[in-house]
C-alpha cells in the first residue's frame, strides 16, 4: 500500500496535468445581438406640415357677402362681354372695334376664372342678365355707326366700368374668401385700364 504522502503527490500531479488543457470560453451573448454594431444611431423623427386637403371635409362655401359680390361681379363681366360682341355689327370705327375686342378678351377670361371659384363653393352661376342690364344691351343693339360708338363708349366703357370699380372697392374689404379676394385684386387694375381707355375714346369720338 502506498503511503499517504505518495497519494497526495499523485493527486497534485493529476491536477497539474489537467490545468494544461485548453480552456473553452462560452459566449453567453445571443448571436443576433453580437451582430449589432456597438453604437446604434436612431434618426430623429421628421415632422411635415399636414396637407391642406382633408379627405371627407366639407367644401368651402361663400358667406352672404361673398355670394353677393360674386353675383354682382359675374353680372358686370357678362354685360361687358355681351355689349362688346354687338360692336362688330354696329360700329365702323377701328378704334371702337379694337376696344370691344379687348373687353371681350379680358372679361371672358375674368368671368371664366370667377365661374370656377363659384362652382367650387357650390354657388349657382347666373345664366341671364338682370332686367336693367338687358335693357342696355337691347338699346345698343338698335343703334349703329356714330350713335352706337357714343352710346357704347359712354355706357359700357365709362359708366359700367366706373360702377364696377366702385363696387369692387366697397366690397373687397368685407370679402372673406381668399381666392375670391385674390381674383378681385387681379382684375381691378384691368378695369381701371378699360376705364382710362374709354375716357380717351370718348374724347376722340366727341
Amino acid at each position: 500500500m502506498k503511503s499517504p504522502l505518495v497519494l497526495i503527490l499523485c493527486a497534485a500531479a493529476t491536477l497539474a496535468a489537467c490545468s494544461t488543457e485548453p480552456r473553452v470560453t462560452v459566449n453567453t451573448t445571443p448571436a443576433y445581438v453580437a451582430q449589432v454594431p456597438a453604437t446604434v444611431v436612431v434618426p430623429a423623427p421628421v415632422y411635415t406640415q399636414p396637407s391642406t386637403v382633408i379627405l371627407g371635409a366639407a367644401p368651402a362655401v361663400f358667406t352672404a357677402v361673398d355670394r353677393d359680390f360674386a353675383y354682382k361681379a359675374a353680372v358686370a363681366n357678362m354685360l361687358e362681354i355681351g355689349v362688346s360682341r354687338i360692336a362688330p355689327r354696329r360700329t365702323g370705327s377701328a378704334d371702337v372695334l379694337a376696344y370691344a375686342a379687348m373687353l371681350d378678351s379680358h372679361h371672358t377670361l375674368a368671368l371664366n376664372e370667377l365661374h370656377a371659384i363659384m362652382r367650387a363653393r357650390g354657388m349657382e352661376i347666373p345664366s341671364a342678365l338682370p332686367h336693367n342690364r338687358q335693357a342696355l344691351m337691347d338699346q345698343l343693339g338698335t343703334s349703329r355707326g356714330h350713335d352706337f360708338d357714343r352710346a357704347f363708349i359712354s355706357e359700357a366703357g365709362v359708366r359700367a366700368h366706373t360702377d364696377a370699380i366702385l363696387m369692387f372697392q366697397q366690397a373687397m374689404p368685407t370679402v372673406s374668401d381668399a381666392e375670391l379676394r385674390n381674383w378681385a385684386d387681379r382684375n381691378l387694375p384691368v378695369m381701371r385700364q378699360h376705364l382710362n381707355e374709354a375716357h380717351r375714346l370718348a374724347a376722340a369720338i366727341g
